[in-house]
């Protein structure tokens, strides 16, 4: 839920029609996990969960569980608190996941667990609505071209015309950074292995929306155009992409 928790009137910058790959910190919560959550004592709530193998896999009925990953266990951490009558909240959260080597002996950088972030901040005045957020994951790869880190921000504001009309402006921006060779290697298993030093090749993804949202009883009517820059990491290469979608829901 803190992926990107900034105010809309739908959907995410990166939920609107556009084929995006950005990738997002969700901690253990892909992963069959254990999750407590502590009762609400003066706008704050605290979120501990616990996966025993971190490997974004969740345990199907009648399948075996499990998958063969390089992540071993891991848990998040998620501290929630602002005032009382919403007007303020503020959101921070980590995860860290143990690693090891059974697939890719000599591939993996050990150095440390794979880790995530996020913190975020909102604010409620009257029927405006707006925050922003930052968070970010380091892999803890160590091969030549993989990625070794990723970090994503938003921000958006939503103002609520009236209880059936809502409009809407956000903004995320997507960073992928990937390890380079410099200097020697080392042949490992699977893989030649690179020392990465002196700054990672970086690429990024830019994105924007407008939405309007209105409902007036069981009918619902949504719109949301979206641009987007340099999607899927293209290195180098700045390619727009455009959508627009119009959503009509029936309740009965």
């Amino acid at each position: 839920g803190y992926d990107d928790n900034m105010p809309t009137a739908w959907e995410e910058v990166w939920d609107t029609g556009i084929a995006t790959n950005a990738n997002f910190q969700k901690g253990v919560s892909g992963s069959t996990n254990i999750s407590w959550k502590s009762p609400k004592i003066g706008g704050t709530t605290i979120q501990i969960a616990y996966a025993p193998a971190n490997d974004g896999a969740q345990t199907n009925k009648k399948a075996v569980s499990g998958v063969d990953s390089n992540f071993g266990s891991g848990y998040s951490v998620v501290l929630d608190t602002g005032t009382a009558d919403g007007a303020i909240n503020f959101f921070v959260g980590g995860s860290r996941t143990e690693l090891d080597n059974k697939v890719q002996p000599g591939l993996q950088d050990l150095t440390g667990p794979h880790e995530e972030a996020v913190v975020g901040l909102q604010f409620k005045l009257g029927p405006i609505a707006l925050g922003a957020q930052v968070s970010g994951e380091r892999i803890r790869v160590n091969t030549y071209n993989a990625t070794e880190y990723y970090g994503n921000s938003s921000w958006g504001v939503a103002f609520n015309v009236n209880d059936d009309l809502s409009v809407s402006y956000s903004e995320a921006r997507h960073v992928q950074a990937k390890t380079k060779k410099s200097g020697g290697g080392t042949a490992g298993t699977g893989g030649y292995v690179f020392t990465s030093s002196g700054g990672s090749p970086k690429s990024w993804m830019r994105g924007d929306s407008i939405q309007v949202a209105y409902t007036i009883g069981g009918v619902g009517l949504k719109y949301a155009r979206t641009n987007y820059d340099n999607t899927a990491f293209s290195f180098d290469k700045k390619i727009p992409r455009q959508s627009q979608i119009v959503a009509v829901s029936l309740a009965f």
